[in-house]
Parts: structure tokens; C-alpha cells; sequence
């Protein structure tokens, strides 16, 4: 290392940066492939998706994932007698202003009142939706769900 500082700086720096890229993909595929939904039953779990030709009342928008009308959702939530429950969710850009501070555009899930009851879910504090909030029609005051980001 003293005969070649440079080269040893160089080995040192080539290391460092093949340990970080490594690290980064092993983190990337271990958080969309292996590591489970923090759900009670995620092996249960069921995704609707249809290929073209689209679903009459479905549409793909949303994510590149089958966007089906409310309609169509409660056709399959009622009729689905084999299923413990259907939910229905969507993700759309919001812009949120809080008391004074600077807009700010995020994206949000729109989710269905049984979403957190069909995937077992509890609140930490503080209730979650209920099948009442989602009813057509109501004129009741928005609810949302907060979360804390997981790790």
C-alpha cells in the first residue's frame, strides 16, 4: 500500500462500491420479492387482473393493474361466495395543504370500507374505515387513514 497509494485507493474505492451496489439490489429484491405483506394470511391473498380484451367495466389505468368500476366491484364482492371478502382499492396523485405550509402533490390509495377488515388488519390507534364510510351518496365528512412508514 505504500509502494502504490493510488492503486490501493483505487482497490479500496472498487470494494466499496461493489459492496454498496450489492447491498442496494440484495435490499431492492428482498423488499419486492421475498419479504411477505405484513398481513395475517398473505398466502390467501388474491389479486383480480384482467388481460385485453378488458372486462366490461374494467379498464387498465392504474399501475398497469385491471381498474373495475364500482359496479363491477360489488358484483364480485357480493357474488363471491368462495372468497372470505373482496376489497377494492386504486391509487390516484393528491395534493394535500396543511395549515399554511406549501402544497404538496403525493400519491394516495383509494381503498374500500372493508379493505382493512378483508386483509385483518388493526389500527394502532384510532379506528380504521369501516363499510359505512364508503356508502354512495354520502355527504358525512371524508375519512383517511394515516400510516407510519414500514421498514
Amino acid at each position: 500500500m505504500r509502494r502504490a497509494p493510488i492503486f490501493a485507493a483505487a482497490a479500496i474505492g472498487t470494494l466499496a462500491l461493489g459492496i454498496a451496489a450489492s447491498t442496494a439490489i440484495f435490499s431492492l429484491f428482498y423488499q419486492v420479492l421475498l419479504r411477505s405483506l405484513p398481513v395475517p394470511v398473505p398466502e390467501q391473498l388474491v389479486l383480480f387482473h384482467s388481460d385485453p380484451p378488458w372486462l366490461p367495466g374494467g379498464m387498465s389505468a392504474d399501475n398497469a393493474e385491471t381498474v373495475f368500476s364500482n359496479p363491477m366491484y360489488r358484483g364480485l364482492r357480493n357474488g363471491a361466495a368462495q372468497f372470505q371478502g373482496v376489497a377494492a382499492r386504486s391509487s390516484i396523485r393528491v395534493q394535500i395543504d396543511l395549515a399554511g405550509t406549501a402544497s404538496r402533490i403525493t400519491t394516495v390509495e383509494i381503498v374500500s370500507g372493508n379493505f382493512f377488515d378483508v386483509l385483518g388488519l388493526r389500527p394502532a390507534a384510532g379506528r380504521l374505515l369501516t363499510p359505512s364510510d364508503d356508502r354512495p351518496g354520502q355527504t358525512a365528512e371524508s375519512v383517511a387513514v394515516l400510516s407510519k412508514g414500514v421498514a
